[in-house]
């Protein structure tokens, strides 16, 4: 901070850091129950006893989700659904963008 700042700007700086700390913590928790709940027993989470650290620590869902071959073909596809989404929305972007940094004298189909 600068010494030069009033008391007030420190207190809105310092409010202002808290709340954005609380902010981006409270994005974080759900990430951290839902890490919390797969890496816990499911007798303890059908109770729900999981807040944000595991009950009785065990691997058994990763290991049911890696068995069987399904998860790799499954995470394939999401990526390739990502890889099309994104290439697809940008093409419309891209589409929409130019028209609207044209005035009509450059694009005269630009209010169409």
């Amino acid at each position: 901070m600068n010494m030069f700042e009033s008391p007030s700007r420190r207190i809105f700086t310092i409010f202002n850091y808290f709340i954005l700390v609380m902010t981006g913590l409270l994005c974080l928790v759900p990430f951290i129950n839902l890490l919390a709940i797969s890496f816990s027993e499911s007798g303890a989470v059908a109770a729900g006893r999981i807040t944000f650290w595991p009950v009785n620590f065990t691997t058994s869902s990763y290991e049911y989700a890696l068995s069987g071959g399904k998860f790799f073909p499954a995470l394939l596809v999401s990526i390739r659904r990502i890889i099309l989404g994104v290439g697809i929305n940008l093409l419309f972007m891209i589409m929409a963008a130019y028209p609207l940094s044209k005035n009509k004298q450059q694009f005269s189909a630009r209010n169409v």
